[in-house]
């Protein structure tokens, strides 16, 4: 279990294309770290709680509920951005902030395939934990 919170580590990568992506004008600021997108502090959490349960110094219990706290923290982030493309008055926009690039490489790739990985890690690692319970 301990690999599938430290390879969770790579969220931190994602947050950072996102803050690119917002100084080049891609995207409105509402979905990095200075909005409402706190998934950077959890991927940073990840290789905090996946060194220290490597070393043993966390309990199952624990990383359990970091697990489903993880969730919690994707479908904000999945809501954010959702809401973005929908209803962007939400963020004091007239149209949505989204612009047609980001329908490309790499973003694409967000949405269709790290933001289901890092989903399907956590799922896993729950699974994992109540199948050695």
């Amino acid at each position: 279990m301990k690999w599938l919170i430290l390879i969770q580590g790579f969220r931190i990568f994602v947050e950072i294309l996102f803050v690119m992506s917002v100084s080049e004008g891609l995207l409105h600021a509402e979905v990095t770290i200075e909005g409402y997108n706190y998934d950077m502090i959890f991927g940073i959490t990840a290789v905090v709680v996946g060194l220290t349960y490597l070393a043993k110094r966390l309990s199952d219990k624990f990383v359990l509920l970091w697990n489903y706290l993880g969730l919690i923290v994707l479908a904000s982030v999945i809501f954010v951005f959702m809401s973005s493309i929908y209803l962007p008055e939400l963020y004091g926009y007239e149209t949505t902030p989204a612009p047609l690039e980001f329908t490309k490489y790499p973003y694409i790739l967000v949405a269709g395939y790290l933001m289901p990985l890092a989903v399907f890690i956590h799922v896993l690692s729950i699974v994992k934990y109540y199948q050695e319970k």
